[in-house]
Formats: C-alpha cells, structure tokens, sequence
C-alpha cells in the first residue's frame, strides 16, 4: 500500500518551551539535547523543525504552538528519523520525511500519511506546507492533496523534468523550486496551477545555475540563490536582482516585504526588512528592543505571512543549539491582494484570463452569460480569491473596475463572511458598458472578511438583466479586481 496511517497518543508528553516574551527558547525533549525550527505557519503560531543529540544519532521531527509548546512528533509513528520543514496554520497539517519517504502529519487526527510514489518513483521530502493544509510540495518535484493525490510538477518547455519543490504559495497553487534544464544545469522555476511552469533563468554566470526556495503568498516575489552562493530575488515585473554575493534567502513574508537569509562566508543570519538591504539578523532584533536570550543565532528559516514572526535555531548559553521563536518588529503598511483564484460559477471565459485582472490597463477578463437553472440566479457568476499577510486588518477594501456588453444589466458584489459562513451583499447598482470602479470599505466589520488562520479573502460578482436586451447574448468584462487589507 502506498498510503499507511499510523495514531498514537500524546498524553505522556509535558509541552515545554511556552511563550512569555518576543523571544522564546523553545527547549528540548527529555531524551534529544537539541532542536532547530524550519518551518512557520502562516499565523506565526506553529512551527517544526527536528530534535538530536540524544548519543544515538537518532533524528524525531518535532512540533511546536503557543498554545502548547513542544511535541515529539516521532510519536505518532514510532522510533524512525523524521525531519519537518513546513506546517500549516489550519488545521494543522506538518510536512516532512520519515525516513526516506515524504510524509504529512495531521495534528487533530495524530496519524500520519507518507506521500504515494509517482510514475513509481518515491517521493522523498514534503518541504512546504500550503497555509490552509490543503497542499503540499516537494522532492522530486511533487504537488500532494487529499483530492489529487500525488502529481509530478511539469517543468518548463526548454527543460527536461523537475528536480525538487522547495515552496509553496499560501493557497497551494504555485510551487517553486529547481528544474533540470537544457543545459543539464539547475535552474529556478515557478509553476502557477492554472497557466503553468515558467523558467526564472539564473544571474550572469560563467557556470550558471538558480534555484528558488520561497516565494510570497500571491507568488508575485520569489527568492533563491543563483550560482552558489549568490541570493536572488524575483518580481514579475523586474525579473531578477542580486542580493548579494555570498548571501542566500531561505524564506520570505506573505507580503515579500521581508526575506530571512544567511551567509556562506560566516554563520551570521540575515533579513531584509521592507527593501533594506541585508541587516545582521540578531543585531536587529536587539536594536529594535527584543530581548534575546541566545548568545548567537545561527539560522532562521521560518516566517509569518505578515512577516512579525520568525523561526531558527540558535546557540543558548548553556552551549547547546535550540530552536528559537522571535517577534520581528517591523512597520506594517497597507497589503495589495490580487486575484489568485478564479471561478466561473455560471458563465463562461470567452476572453482573458485570471491575469488580465492584475491592473487597470484595459486588458480584460470577459464571461460570456450561460444557464442558470432560476431565474433568481445571475448568468454571469464569478468567484474570486485572495490571500491576505494581514489577517486582523482594521480596514478591507475591495476594488472592482468592470463594464458589460450592453445595457439593461445589474451589477452585485458581495463579498464571503467567515464568521457567518455566508455571502454578504455590499454593492448592487447598474452595470455600464463603459468602465466604472466600485471601492468598498469595511472597517468596524473587516476582520469577518478574512479568515484569521491563512488570511483567505472571497468576492464574488453577479450580473443579470434587468430588462430586455437586443441579444441574449452578453459578457462581463473585468478589467481590476484587488483587495487591500490595512494594518
């Protein structure tokens, strides 16, 4: 059987390591003298990382909250080397290895489930976690969930196949990593679920070759390393820049305002905040008031979508190396969300696609009125989906520029309620054959927009008529839709 599941209970393990200040020492097993965290959860409350040192050489993934700080995740499964590199904030769901095969746990069930092979090759490590648990990604370039099953990333056309998956987006669409190309050289790739695979090419090199490691929540902003030890950062509009020679990124926030990185000089940590340049990680923390009680941080590999939270593993003052928690003070503005999810619920795409919804350039996205089963429904509904790094803001906005093929049609906005469950009505005016931009504002209320745990954001637009027509043929066009979530 490729899919085992395995449950065991917890109740004979105390949680150490709860959190009492902005920075937290997150301890050790009773039986491993040292941890490291790798991975962050989107809401910062929940990392993973592994134990060692026990004088056997043994290795036991390891979990850890704010509600209840650290379990031993080997646990579940028995005594086997395990890794953890990503958790998710529903749920959760935590990615890794047991032994050498990829594995999921799943924390509300405690069972465990190792990652079927593909094409009858073994997955071998789940690397990155999407923030909803829904999906996840990794070696030898493998897109995992519950529905799917285990799918092979396709690589792009100049390539030959995809090595390894190292990141994944918030809501599991996008995938980066590393492909095999035409040169039989390594180079960096990002996959998007409904367009597919794109090369990111490599930094000028005699002997080039890239890699990506983490991209933000929309995946608009990626970062790796090209030719060894040069760090890159990748935008859709820029293509990508250096961050430095002999410095490399391992993670970066929802809002790719902050990226988490080291050296292959030194053992120095670095971040970059808010388009600074490379800062000593622990001289800025300190400068910024956080109190740390390790004498030096050696890594850190794991941040919050807002980018206020981060995760590592430092040396302690007893001499051992233990995974540390950190708040990363830092100004938070205003966080634009574009489209990352499209669904035609009654109509259907005859021009454009998700993309074409990014800015106000006239370059539209157009749906074509279908059948609805009642007369009380709109043959032109369209879903939409965001994700947010700001998951408490104090004010939401939702922008939608559109206009319509012909008169005599009705436009509504409502946008997803998690707190009720429900769609809500916001807006409802007539449509325009020319472009009109609606803005709504949520302030007292902007919370129940977007859900607390992965930051996810619903629109949904409907247009129907409300007189007779020339044609009964008809289209929505769409030339902008974006929220914008506020601090």
């Amino acid at each position: 059987m490729f899919l085992s599941s395995f449950v065991a209970y917890f109740g004979l393990l105390t949680p150490v390591g709860l959190p009492t200040t902005d920075f937290i020492d997150i301890g050790s097993l009773p039986d491993h003298d040292s941890t490291g965290l790798y991975g962050m959860s989107y809401d910062g409350n929940q990392a993973c990382g592994v134990a060692a040192g026990n004088g056997q050489g043994d290795v036991s993934a390891i979990y850890w909250s704010r509600a209840n700080g650290l379990y031993d995740l080997s646990l579940i499964m028995g005594e086997f080397d395990s890794y953890a590199y990503g958790v998710s904030s529903v749920g959760p769901v935590i990615g890794g290895q047991i032994e050498s095969r990829a594995a999921l746990w799943d924390w509300p069930s405690q069972s465990v489930t190792l990652i079927p092979n593909v094409d009858g090759i073994p997955q071998l490590t789940s690397r990155s976690v999407s923030a909803d648990g829904v999906w996840a990604v990794g070696q030898p370039g493998f897109r995992y969930s519950v529905s799917s099953g285990a799918v092979k990333i396709p690589v792009f056309p100049t390539g030959k196949f995809v090595t390894d998956a190292w990141g994944t987006s918030a809501d599991g669409t996008i995938a980066v990593g590393e492909a095999l190309n035409g040169q039989n050289r390594r180079e960096a790739y990002v996959f998007v679920a409904d367009t597919g695979t794109v090369a990111l090419g490599t930094l000028p090199s005699a002997d080039p070759s890239s890699l990506a490691v983490a991209c933000s929540s929309d995946g608009s902003v990626i970062v790796g390393r090209s030719n060894g030890p040069q760090g890159f950062l990748w935008t859709e509009e820029d293509g990508a820049d250096s961050l430095g020679f002999n410095l490399y990124a391992t993670a970066i926030s929802g809002d790719g305002e902050v990226i988490l990185g080291g050296s292959s000089n030194d053992s120095q940590t670095y971040v970059w905040v808010n388009g600074s340049g490379p800062q000593d990680l622990m001289a800025y923390l300190l400068a910024n008031g956080v109190d740390i009680s390790f004498t030096s941080l050696t890594s850190a590999t794991g941040i919050s979508g807002d980018g206020t939270w981060i995760c590592g593993i430092g040396r302690a003052s007893d001499g051992q190396y233990r995974g540390f928690v950190a708040r990363l003070p830092r100004t938070l503005g205003p966080h634009s969300i574009r489209v990352n999810i499209q669904k035609p619920v009654f109509g259907s795409v005859s021009g454009g696609d998700r993309r074409s919804t990014f800015t106000s350039d006239d370059q539209r996205l157009e749906i074509t009125n279908g059948v609805v089963p009642s007369n009380s429904l709109s043959p032109v509904t369209w879903e939409i989906e965001g994700t947010a790094a700001r998951l408490t803001p104090s004010k939401l906005e939702f922008k939608l520029e559109a206009q319509v093929s012909r008169s005599g049609l009705s436009q509504t906005i409502d946008l997803w309620n998690h707190q009720t469950q429900s769609w809500q009505t916001v807006d409802t005016r007539a449509a325009t054959m020319t472009d009109q931009t609606v803005t709504i504002e949520r302030t007292t209320d902007a919370t129940q927009f977007v859900r607390p745990q992965d930051g996810k954001v619903k629109a949904r637009m409907r247009y129907k008529a409300t007189a007779p027509g020339a044609s009964s043929t008809w289209k929505a066009r769409i030339d902008h839709a974006r929220w914008t979530a506020h601090p």
